[in-house]
């Protein structure tokens, strides 16, 4: 009989950790899907977009225009470009202030459910071996009742047996790759955001050494 197999079949049957564990698996696959749909929407096309906006600054003089293009283009970065834009005139402390705010608000939303997939990964494997273990007292006991012990049978119950701690580690290790790629994702806007403050503060600065007015955000 095929392993995999006849976990399946325990599986049905109801056995506890092939049960846990396919839950765990299928709590993974959502939230994984559901934060690489943020994490998508959240990515911007950097340098073009900060290009449009030095354009909007510096050529249209429109900051209501560089608002409405944050709102266009949408993500992670024009978000926290839009809540500098809105404070332009302000003094500098303050519009780093609001750069800070607006990044922590962003980067908290795309760290949601993190710690979940963190959680996983460390618990899957335990609750794999754990299975194998209980699959491995059974053997034994086994061989306390029978004599002779039929090896074969024997043999067939302990490779059911490694097959939940086989499941547990690759659903921690799905898991666990899938995190590592939102971190190094927050990581990457993180850097995008820093690029993008320090260029709005230079454009804001030429902007006051030019004599440049624009138009007001509402109008």
């Amino acid at each position: 009989m095929n392993m995999f197999q006849a976990w399946l079949d325990r599986l049905a049957g109801g056995a506890v950790v092939p049960v846990f564990l396919t839950l765990l698996c299928a709590v993974a696959l959502v939230v994984i899907i559901e934060r690489w749909i943020v994490h998508r929407a959240a990515r911007t096309y950097v340098g073009e977009f900060l290009s449009r906006l030095r354009k909007t600054l510096l050529i249209n003089k429109s900051l209501r225009d560089s608002i409405e293009t944050c709102d266009c283009c949408g993500g992670f970065l024009p978000a926290i470009m839009k809540a500098g834009l809105l404070k332009y005139g302000q003094p500098r402390e303050e519009v780093e202030a609001s750069f800070r705010m607006a990044a922590i608000y962003h980067v908290t939303r795309l760290r949601k459910r993190l710690l979940l997939l963190k959680s996983i990964t460390s618990a899957a494997p335990l609750i794999g071996i754990v299975g194998t273990l209980s699959g491995f007292i059974d053997v034994f006991a086994r061989f306390g009742r029978e004599d002779p012990m039929d090896t074969a049978a024997a043999s067939q119950m302990i490779a059911i047996a490694l097959v939940d701690t086989v499941v547990g580690i690759s659903i921690a290790a799905v898991t666990l790759l899938a995190r590592n790629y939102f971190i190094g994702n927050i990581q990457g806007l993180t850097t995008d955001s820093e690029i993008g403050w320090n260029m709005l503060l230079e454009t804001f600065g030429e902007m006051e050494r030019a004599g440049v007015t624009t138009d007001s955000a509402g109008g």
